[in-house]
């Protein structure tokens, strides 16, 4: 199984709890294999299995945990491409 990690930040949390809640529902996330969550950063550090879903549905998540991801820009690694077409 492969494995993708990604850092997400995330406003709206006001304490600690809340970051327990968003770490809960990511943890929770069929093809989350490591989730934690720092209140003081403000951000979501989640290990994923690409093969189950992509980033989308992390924010997804969060966002159904009342929380906002902050998404500005994604960097995605390409494999299989054999030409320009």
């Amino acid at each position: 199984m492969a494995q993708n990690t990604i850092d997400i930040p995330i406003s709206g949390m006001s304490c600690a709890a809340c970051a327990g809640r968003v770490e809960k529902a990511l943890a929770a996330t069929e093809g989350v294999s490591d989730a934690g969550v720092n209140f003081a950063t403000k951000k979501a550090m989640v290990g994923f299995d690409p093969a189950v879903f992509g980033p989308v549905r992390l924010v997804e998540v969060i966002r159904l945990a009342c929380y906002v991801p902050e998404i500005s820009h994604a960097t995605l690694s390409l494999s299989g491409m054999t030409c320009a077409g």
